[in-house]
């Protein structure tokens, strides 16, 4: 009995690194892809604002004193 529940953790085990290993692959090809597609997603600095002092939001003209 014993033998057996190694023997089926072992599957189980294998299982789940080839499992691992097919996700890796698929998430490199979607990320080649999305260069692909749109190089500017591949780069999440782009969509950032440039750098510099903040200001704080305009109040609305109801609220300014």
């Amino acid at each position: 009995m014993c033998e057996e529940v190694k023997e089926t953790v072992q599957r189980h085990t294998q299982s789940m690194r080839h499992s691992k290993e097919e996700l890796n692959r698929l998430n490199q090809a979607i990320q080649k892809l999305t260069v692909d597609v749109d190089p500017d997603k591949s780069q999440p600095w782009a969509a950032l604002p440039p750098a510099g002092p903040s200001q704080p939001p305009a109040l609305p003209a109801c609220c300014s004193r």
